[in-house]
């Protein structure tokens, strides 16, 4: 049976999650492009998001539907669910690699996920892919507890996470880059001629797509906040931007950083 329509079956259990997985699939295979992975790895990390769910079916629906928070109890079931994922998809031996790549979907770098614990040190770039996009596709679907939210501030949140240390900030971009329709193409060096941005203005959008401020970056940079405000309003006017994450998002799909 295709592994599309296994996720399908899980997420009827609850009606709001369909295509949930499907979509995790897509972007996270689309950003693993972007980001060079070897077509092996990339076509393991389209199946680990497909069968990541599996766990699920382990938690009553009724704390999945609840619209308040979460107690104790109830966390510790949905800390379990990549544990059940791992246990049953493992039982498949064509599974395997992806079984253990779908467990570690909730793991985060600063080692404050679940379900092993794991931190940066464990997690390579396909989990951290993975997270990603997991993370974004979730934050754009509704859910019984919030509304969706748009694209934009989907980005800018997981922006946010990256800076506090929770997500790789390389991962996050390519994830942002994949949703945002980016050619499903590694980009391809970027010549002078059609160069748009100036090596200073592409350092300072390189650090603030870090969810740096511009006192970080200035003194990463050896430059004054001001110069960074500067440069950022630059990078704007030539990218057509009003923000930092779609200027980074612009940014990569042009090969600009």
């Amino acid at each position: 049976m295709p592994l599309t329509i296994v996720a399908d079956m899980i997420e009827l259990k609850l009606p709001w999650l369909l295509g949930y997985s499907r979509s995790v699939a897509d972007l996270a295979e689309r950003a693993a492009l972007l980001a060079g992975l070897p077509e092996a790895e990339r076509h393991c990390l389209a199946r680990a998001a497909l069968i990541h769910g599996i766990g699920r079916a382990a938690v009553p629906n009724a704390v999945w539907q609840r619209d308040g928070k979460l107690g104790m109890a109830d966390w510790e079931k949905l800390r379990l669910v990549p544990y059940w994922t791992a246990r049953a998809a493992v039982q498949v031996p064509s599974l395997r690699a992806e079984a253990l790549l779908a467990s570690q979907l909730y793991e985060r770098l600063d080692g404050s996920g679940y379900y092993r614990d794991l931190d940066g040190a464990q997690l390579g770039q396909p989990q951290r892919l993975l997270s990603a996009a997991a993370a974004y596709a979730a934050l754009c679907m509704p859910r019984p507890w919030r509304a969706a939210l748009a694209p934009g501030e989907a980005a800018q949140l997981l922006c946010a996470e990256a800076a506090g240390g929770r997500f790789d900030a390389a991962a996050v971009n390519c994830v942002i880059a994949a949703a945002g329709g980016a050619s499903a193409q590694a980009a391809e060096p970027v010549t002078e001629s059609r160069k748009l941005l100036s090596e200073r203005e592409a350092d300072v959008l390189r650090r603030i797509s870090l969810g740096e401020s511009n006192k970080e970056a200035a003194r990463h940079l050896a430059i004054s906040p001001s110069t960074v405000r500067t440069h950022v309003e630059s990078i704007f006017r030539k990218l057509g931007c009003s923000t930092r994450a779609a200027a980074t998002l612009k940014a990569l799909t042009l090969g600009l950083i």
